[in-house]
């Protein structure tokens, strides 16, 4: 997990876990999601409500978090309107 997109709290250079192919918990959020969508090294995830939560490299902003700074565990992206969808590119 060198970018943190498994989203656990891992940043790159960290020793995470003995076998990382072991589904484990994300970190959050803590509620339910509707929907998630992976991209080369960030993932976007939705709740039923339609709040977004992103995590990831985010070198370009992929994140829509305002900056530019990668994100080892989920953090709600503030959005104008609920979420019906999300796609995460490369």
């Amino acid at each position: 997990p060198s970018f943190g997109q498994l989203g656990q709290g891992i940043a790159d250079g960290e020793c995470c876990w003995p076998d990382d192919r072991i589904p484990r918990p994300v970190a959050g959020p803590a509620c339910a999601l509707s929907s998630v969508s992976c991209g080369g090294h960030h993932v976007w995830a939705l709740t039923p409500a339609g709040e977004a939560w992103a995590w990831g490299a985010n070198a370009f902003g992929m994140l829509g978090l305002g900056d530019r700074r990668s994100r080892t565990v989920p953090e709600r992206v503030a959005l104008p309107a609920p979420a019906a969808a999300a796609e995460c590119g490369y």
